[in-house]
């Protein structure tokens, strides 16, 4: 159960910290050692949170060591959705987070958040680290890898910002993302138009309405 999602402030994605592989491929541009790297993300994030905010991060923490030492020096109520790189124990986590996840968290009814980018509906918007110079072609779905955020957390006001930029999710009969894989098993109406399998035709159904 997610005991603070009403409370969310932050969101933060794949930190890395200790990780030498990532560091190379990734943060070298900008640090020249991963340690320097380390001091001004954590400069840049208790700048911003506060002791009490809750703060969501989207997995790839890093090495165990550097987890150990650098976590315990992030302020807030910490909670994470683990990535595929978090390949420790989740009593290890526990010790570092107050809430750990292993899935997708829905904040509101149009935003989720995971560690790698997940299918989502037209109109709900997904918040998701994994890929870094990856970019989704897809107006739902926002990679926010630390290095895309200015190596600061991003407030969760500016992630509410973003849905009025996105169309709602259309829950019209006939209309919804999952329009063309209905199959009718219910009484017969004369409205419906169906196929040999009992899947609806959406086009002939509007049509026959039109017409009706």
């Amino acid at each position: 159960m997610l005991y603070k999602y009403k409370e969310v402030s932050f969101v933060v994605g794949d930190l890395h910290f200790g990780d030498e592989g990532l560091f190379n491929l990734v943060y070298f541009r900008d640090f020249l050692t991963k340690e320097a790297y380390i001091e001004q993300v954590i400069t840049n994030y208790n700048k911003i949170v506060a002791k009490n905010a809750v703060v969501i991060f989207l997995g790839d923490l890093g090495r165990k060591d550097a987890l150990e030492k650098y976590i315990p020096r992030l302020n807030g109520y910490k909670i994470l959705i683990l990535g595929n790189h978090d390949e420790y124990a989740k009593s290890f986590y526990q010790k570092l987070f107050a809430e750990v996840y292993d899935h997708p968290l829905f904040i509101t009814k149009r935003i989720v958040l995971s560690h790698e980018p997940i299918p989502v509906e037209p109109g709900v918007i997904n918040i998701h680290g994994h890929t870094h110079y990856v970019f989704l072609e897809s107006e739902e779905h926002f990679n926010y890898c630390i290095e895309h955020t200015n190596y600061t957390p991003v407030r969760f006001k500016q992630i509410m910002n973003l849905l009025p930029k996105v169309a709602k999710p259309r829950r019209k009969f006939l209309e919804e993302w999952y329009r063309d894989k209905q199959i009718w098993q219910g009484p017969v109406r004369s409205d419906l138009v169906l196929d040999e399998q009992n899947k609806i035709d959406v086009v002939a159904t509007l049509k026959k309405r039109e017409e009706e």
